[in-house]
């Protein structure tokens, strides 16, 4: 990223970055810096569970909504990604949108309902948002 993140403290904790003390992440897409235990804490809870809609904001920058990727974070986001890929591709079926509609597929990510099988770990579409929280 072109763009270099000038915080001096964590946007998850608001605690003051200390290099000598703690280990810090730049994200490489955005340039964002975080504690390294705040953003794996993050993408921990972040994790799918069958339990609960699919929702993959908490596996984003929180402060610009790119796609957390970093080295250090593939254990946590490699699972993560995968089932993104498959829920996208899910979206385009039910919604008809091209691969590069990129409008649509924000739409989708907002309005549709998908979930995880807990027999094969897939992800199933559920309906619509909406109704998903009735």
């Amino acid at each position: 990223a072109s763009f270099l993140d000038t915080s001096t403290e964590c946007g998850i904790c608001l605690a003051p970055f200390d290099e000598s003390t703690e280990k810090i992440i730049t994200l490489p897409a955005c340039g964002h810096k975080w504690h390294y235990e705040c953003l794996k804490d993050q993408l921990m809870h972040a994790q799918p569970s069958p339990a609960k809609r699919l929702v993959f904001t908490g596996c984003r920058c929180a402060k610009c909504s790119v796609v957390c990727d970093h080295e250090a974070l593939r254990h946590l986001t490699r699972k993560v990604d995968v089932l993104r890929t498959k829920v996208d591709a899910l979206i385009r079926e039910q919604l008809g949108a091209a691969a590069d509609d990129e409008s649509m597929m924000e739409y989708g990510r907002r309005t549709l309902a998908y979930y995880q099988c807990s027999f094969c770990k897939d992800p199933y579409f559920g309906g619509t948002i909406e109704c998903a929280d009735t």
